[in-house]
C-alpha cells in the first residue's frame, strides 16, 4: 500500500498478524510428515493407501473447499503410516488427513 501525505509517498507492507503463528506451524507439521487439512471442506479422493512409498510433493489427498478442489502434497518422501480419513469425510480446518514417516537412510 501506497499513502501520499504532504507530497511525500510511504510505502507499506500489510502484514496478516497470524502469518508467523501459521507459518511455524506448518513447519512443524511438515517435519512430523504430516498432513492438515487447511479449512473447512470434504475429502474428495484418496490417492494413497497405508504402506505406500511416496515422493515429497506428489499428490495424496484432494479436500473441496468453497467449491474448489486442492490437492494436499506430501511433504516429504517416505512411507504414509496413517490414513485418518476416508473419502466422502467432512474435516475441519486442521484436522489430521495423513502422516508419512520418512525413509531412514
Amino acid at each position: 500500500v501506497v499513502v501520499e501525505y504532504h507530497g511525500r509517498r510511504y510505502a507499506y507492507r500489510i502484514r496478516d498478524a497470524r502469518a508467523p503463528k501459521i507459518a511455524r506451524r506448518r513447519r512443524e507439521e511438515e517435519a512430523r510428515g504430516e498432513i492438515h487439512a487447511p479449512m473447512p471442506g470434504l475429502v474428495v479422493e484418496i490417492l494413497t493407501e497405508v504402506g505406500e512409498s511416496v515422493e515429497a510433493g506428489r499428490p495424496l489427498v484432494v479436500i473441496e473447499a468453497m467449491k474448489m478442489q486442492n490437492a494436499l502434497p506430501a511433504p516429504l518422501s517416505g512411507k504414509v503410516t496413517v490414513v485418518a480419513v476416508k473419502t466422502g469425510t467432512a474435516v475441519e480446518s486442521g484436522a489430521l488427513l495423513i502422516t508419512v514417516t520418512p525413509d531412514e537412510a
